[in-house]
């Protein structure tokens, strides 16, 4: 299933095209576009977005009642573990936003931490484990007002929300002072790179190379993350190859899988040689801490 199947959302149902960078206002230039996938990079800040916006109606329509085995966490065993191995003892109370059916909710309580989920369109949550099933809220607004958590995790999330610098001036209110967020997402440095060959392929060729890439609303590059980050008031912003998921959520193929599995340990080596300054790995950890805003984004 695509990101837009995924979404159940059709091109033509979609708000208009967008020429102007959704964050910052700045100028934004066609990048590439191929079949239903079409993006545009801001001039100023960076960032890179679909040609096609969607609105929270849009989303929560996608995401109800779409629950698959993916939904529940199965095959992201490794990702989640990677995640929770990132806290600290310090670290005792997490919300996880985007949290499917609580897979990781499960594994962080079997750690000691207190968690809390969010999912949107999550309705009556039949489809999440029952043992946190009373802690998932449909939104970061519907939960306690006075909740504060030492950390909130966001895993393959940030990328498909309407605005993901609301999502983490939202989030930057449920962290504790010194609190931190810990972001999974596609790395555009890759998936960029796919689209970019693909558009040059013939369209038999290009439709193999793209099911390969995995880009949904956004894609970002360290200079929209680190803008973006510091806008909202994040210091301490830290980048980390991330391993990947055991399963093949977009049906992407044996060969794709044998591929992960050299590509990740290969970019790990690459990042450690290099200070972290080349990721080069399919999905990327970001790790950021409360701080002051700054300024408006």
């Amino acid at each position: 299933m695509d990101d837009k199947a995924r979404l159940g959302l059709n091109v033509g149902t979609r708000t208009k095209l967008a020429r102007e960078c959704p964050y910052c206002g700045a100028n934004a230039n066609h990048l590439f576009s191929r079949f239903h996938r079409g993006y545009l990079k801001c001039s100023g800040c960076q960032l890179v977005f679909s040609e096609v916006s969607i609105n929270h109606s849009e989303a929560y329509v996608g995401y109800s009642d779409t629950y698959d085995r993916e939904w529940r966490g199965e095959g992201r065993e490794g990702i989640y573990s990677e995640v929770l191995n990132m806290l600290h003892d310090h670290h005792r109370e997490l919300i996880d936003v985007g949290c499917g059916g609580g897979k990781f909710l499960v594994m962080a309580e079997g750690m000691g931490k207190v968690s809390w989920g969010v999912e949107l369109g999550m309705n009556d949550g039949a489809w999440a484990y029952e043992s946190v099933r009373s802690q998932i809220f449909e939104s970061l607004e519907a939960m306690p007002k006075d909740l504060k958590v030492d950390v909130v995790t966001l895993v393959n999330v940030l990328d498909q929300v309407p605005q993901p610098w609301d999502m983490l001036a939202s989030i930057k209110e449920k962290l504790r002072e010194g609190g931190m967020v810990v972001i999974r997402i596609p790395n555009f440095t890759v998936h960029g790179s796919i689209h970019r060959l693909a558009a040059m392929m013939p369209d038999k060729i290009a439709r193999r190379i793209m099911a390969l890439s995995v880009m949904h609303q956004f894609a970002f590059g360290r200079e929209a993350l680190n803008r973006i980050f510091d806008d909202q008031g994040y210091t301490h912003i830290r980048y980390f190859v991330s391993v990947s998921s055991q399963g093949d959520a977009y049906n992407q193929g044996l060969f794709y899988q044998l591929g992960k599995r050299v590509m990740v340990p290969l970019a790990k080596l690459i990042s450690a040689l290099s200070m972290q300054r080349f990721l080069i790995a399919p999905s990327i950890l970001v790790v950021a801490e409360k701080g002051k805003v700054k300024r408006n984004g």
